[in-house]
């Protein structure tokens, strides 16, 4: 695949605000589910601890993409979105 062809397929910088914002979204329920039912079933700590640092980790990667989709808008950037 060449790389105008890959380029083409990236979202735009709206795409990219949607798919941070449907990512975190489905992290912080998937986060408060995980952590009743670890609770409610008796996990170890060390795996709570886990899956609150990987949704940390989700909670980072989307501020650097809406940041970066952020900076993108404001030098007129809106490519390939509607």
């Amino acid at each position: 695949m060449s790389r105008n062809a890959a380029e083409s397929q990236r979202p735009g910088p709206r795409g990219a605000m949607r798919m941070a914002a449907f990512v975190t979204a489905a992290t912080i329920v998937l986060w408060f589910a995980l952590s009743w039912f670890g609770d409610a079933v008796g996990i170890p700590a060390l795996y709570e601890f886990l899956l609150d640092f990987a949704a940390l980790a989700e909670l980072v990667w989307a501020f650097v993409v809406v940041v970066l989709a952020w900076r993108k808008l404001r030098r007129g950037g809106e490519q390939g979105d509607a």
